[in-house]
């Protein structure tokens, strides 16, 4: 980007101003291009114009430079306090994101999955990056567009110096963290391997076009390659993730991991007759179309998807959980809920828990509390999600979310009353909830209301109790940056997470 810029920059100017290019010039020459010797410091007398937010004023310029060294010091650390705070904000927004996902037909069988928009190597390289790189980037393009677009006190090190710190010191925290006890593995290597070149390339191209080829100037056609570098390589990564460039790739050997990813997928339809799927002794075949064989059994669902319909009043359904082809010893998994575009305490009631089997039972259910629906309110749809499996039991292969060993089952509420929508005003509620999803504005104003809340009388994140007389102090500093971004950066249910992005990198 900024290589970008400054190129930008000259191309305007020889084009487009060469009246005001000759004052330009100078302008910058005084700024930028005068020597490191013979220019005066910021912090003495003459120097106070180098500086974005130091000195405040020119009376600063006569203090001790020792306690003005003290007062910059913990203005630079309550600055960073703000960047901590807004930092959460944005990178909660790009989980958000990231982690939305849609129900998609399989042609080949007709089946619903869900799919997560964001293919995870792309994510992870765009939005991920920006997250933790977004300081380092605003601080260079200010840095360059304050000097005229010529290189400043800080130059590439900004930038160059992040991409360092992430090569050596965080792999280094990284492989620390990991007990002696345990192993870790690069999953995509593919995508490793192209993502270590391209690291390695970026630093022989800056070295080429800052040192060998018109040296320490950065013409546009640099910019403009170096730009074109970053769709390169997103591509790139995406064939690798998705098995193109790698003969023994992960995704090819797991076909079903296409399911949760947006890969291409591979999916066995049932094999067995659909009035069957509410018998309990129903045997559970594997993609093959062979039995699966664990005596510990298979948990499943009487399906993958189910429709309820609600009316008026608050009701309880329970739904099954099956333990089939063995019931073997003890078993156990977690059971938990994540919305689509039902909300919860809106259109369910979110809970969840744990799920335990005993030996020789077949069967348990989990509570799920249906809230009323107003006459009008489009159909919502959430998921039931069974995970972390415990005792050696699995869960069925054929279902949508096997591929991350997990069993999903996707509810769809219905309204009872969708039709009955007779007034002007339940007509106008029932368009309106079907462009916007008005429950999803509800639970985000709600939630809005209370980071506010949060924000001025939450003192350390959890209870109240305990709370420390250093985590009063702390809170009280923070209170004025707590306060500006929860008043000024909406939550992330808003706009699937857009919202809270473009205000928190604005900040």
């Amino acid at each position: 980007l900024k290589s970008f810029w400054l190129t930008a920059y000259s191309w305007f100017k020889s084009c487009y101003a060469p009246a005001a290019s000759a004052e330009l010039d100078r302008a910058v020459a005084c700024v930028s291009m005068e020597p490191r010797s013979n220019r005066t410091e910021i912090c003495h007398p003459g120097g106070e114009h180098q500086g974005l937010i130091f000195p405040v004023s020119v009376r600063e310029q006569t203090w001790d430079p020792r306690l003005r060294a003290v007062l910059y010091g913990m203005a630079m650390l309550y600055l960073f306090v703000g960047v901590n705070i807004v930092a959460d904000k944005f990178m909660s927004a790009i989980e958000m994101i990231r982690s939305k996902k849609l129900r998609v037909r399989v042609k080949e069988t007709g089946k619903m999955v869900t799919v997560t928009l964001w293919n995870p190597t792309v994510a992870n390289l765009t939005l991920m990056a920006l997250g933790s790189s977004a300081p380092e980037i605003m601080l260079s393009i200010v840095e360059v567009i304050r000097n005229h677009f010529h290189e400043g006190e800080l130059g590439p090190s900004t930038i160059i110096g992040s991409a360092a710190f992430n090569l050596f010191i965080i792999v280094a925290v990284c492989i620390l963290t990991i007990p002696s006890t345990e192993v870790r593995r690069i999953k995509e290597m593919g995508v490793f391997m192209v993502t270590a070149v391209f690291s390695i390339f970026s630093y022989l191209w800056m070295l080429f076009i800052v040192q060998v080829n018109t040296r320490d100037v950065i013409e546009l056609w640099e910019a403009g390659a170096t730009l074109a570098l970053f769709p390169v390589l997103l591509f790139i990564s995406y064939l690798a993730d998705i098995g193109w460039l790698t003969s023994n790739s992960s995704q090819q050997a797991l076909a079903a991991e296409g399911i949760e990813t947006g890969r291409a997928p591979t999916i066995v339809s049932y094999q067995d007759d659909p009035q069957e799927k509410h018998d309990d002794n129903l045997t559970i075949r594997d993609r093959g179309g062979e039995i699966v064989r664990n005596p510990a059994g298979v948990l499943t669902f009487d399906s993958d998807a189910m429709d309820l319909y609600q009316g008026r009043d608050e009701r309880q359904v329970m739904i099954p959980v099956h333990r089939r082809n063995g019931t073997q010893g003890t078993v156990a998994c977690t059971y938990s809920m994540e919305p689509l575009t039902a909300m919860p305490d809106y259109d369910y009631r979110h809970v969840e828990g744990q799920l335990r089997f005993g030996p020789g039972q077949a069967r348990s259910e989990i509570p799920l509390v249906l809230l009323p629906k107003t006459p009008g309110e489009k159909a919502d749809t959430f998921q039931i999600i069974l995970s972390d499996a415990e005792g050696g039991v699995l869960f069925n292969p054929l279902f949508d979310g096997a591929s991350s060993s997990r069993c999903l089952l996707t509810v769809t509420i219905r309204n009872e009353q969708e039709d009955q929508a007779n007034t002007i005003t339940q007509r106008a509620f029932s368009l309106v909830d079907a462009s916007v999803n008005l429950d999803r504005l509800r639970l985000g104003s709600v939630t809005w209301y209370e980071d506010i809340i949060d924000a001025v009388f939450n003192v350390s994140g959890e209870d109240s109790e305990g709370v420390s007389m250093g985590d009063w102090i702390l809170h009280m500093v923070s209170l004025p940056w707590k306060l500006t971004y929860a008043l000024l950066v909406p939550p992330p249910i808003y706009c699937g997470g857009g919202g809270c992005f473009f205000f928190s990198f604005f900040f």
